[in-house]
């Protein structure tokens, strides 16, 4: 890891995201860059034909952007490398362009979570940060230390896993040097075995190499309320999920369990948008013991 995005507002929310960013940063001798958007509308030129020339009032702003971005560098202190960047685009297009042109590894972004702080600006976008954006996230509701992250809640769909998922799965635990516990939710739909999914499940964890990986099968007629509920049973203090990152209609009509969960929870999510042109592991395809991944 050597790049970490942190979109900020100056907000407490966005606060608790850039020292947890941090933290992750000096652990992992990676640069952190601080971005705010400071894009907004103007008409330039009236119906009555009177020009107006909005410079002077945008060189304004950045000069104030600049210093509040300064005071807050400051506020988080001196421990890794910092670097501050002001977008004339919006939030979602500008976290989207540094992502592309920095070649950014992981975004940390604040969110309100069960706390309720909905009027912030970056808490209120971090669901469309989650869904657009092609790089792990981890959404941030409040303060909490890199070093108390003992536990990962993984909830799994077991007929959509990705090579790609695994892998970063894998190196999160190392990274955290964390247990991961994976769990499945049985709904009224599901009509694979039991013993047949956890015997693919220890080949699929031995293929990838994460250890100490434990599933949990638990029975719930609505997904995200069986994910929340064993959240907090299993005592977890951060949760990874792969999103579909769906858009327009689509989004609409299904939702999506990893955003709800983001705005529902008091603990760090770590997202991973799942690449729709990638094939799923098919775990029940092969009889060989061990899971073959191409």
């Amino acid at each position: 890891m050597k790049k970490i995005l942190v979109p900020t507002d100056f907000s407490e929310v966005s606060f608790h995201a850039a020292e947890f960013a941090m933290q992750i940063a000096k652990a992992s001798n990676a640069s952190l860059i601080m971005l705010h958007s400071a894009y907004f509308h103007y008409f330039n030129e009236f119906s009555y034909g009177v020009t107006i020339n909005p410079q002077p009032f945008i060189d304004e702003l950045e000069k104030a952007i600049e210093g509040k971005l300064q005071t807050f560098q400051k506020r988080l202190g001196n421990k890794v490398e910092v670097e501050t960047k002001i977008s004339g685009l919006n939030l979602i297009d500008a976290v989207k362009d540094m992502v592309d042109s920095e070649g950014i590894d992981l975004i940390v972004v604040g969110t309100h979570g069960a706390s309720g702080l909905k009027e912030t600006f970056i808490g209120s976008n971090t669901e469309r940060v989650v869904r657009r954006t092609n790089c792990p996230v981890i959404a941030v509701p409040s303060h909490v230390e890199m070093n108390a992250i003992s536990k990962i809640l993984v909830p799994l769909d077991i007929l959509e896993i990705q090579d790609g998922f695994m892998k970063n799965l894998a190196r999160l635990q190392k990274f955290f040097e964390a247990d991961m516990e994976f769990v499945w939710v049985r709904t009224n739909h599901c009509r694979e075995n039991e013993g047949e999914v956890r015997k693919k499940f220890n080949s699929l964890m031995k293929t990838y190499g994460i250890n100490n990986g434990l599933l949990s099968i638990i029975c719930s007629t609505v997904p995200l309320e069986g994910i929340l509920a064993h959240a907090t049973l299993s005592r977890a203090n951060m949760i990874a999920m792969a999103t579909h990152a769906r858009r327009g209609i689509a989004h609409l009509l299904s939702g999506s369990i990893t955003e709800d969960t983001i705005n529902r929870i008091s603990i760090p999510v770590w997202t991973y948008k799942l690449d729709k042109e990638a094939k799923n592991i098919d775990l029940f395809k092969s009889n060989e013991e061990e899971v073959q991944v191409k």
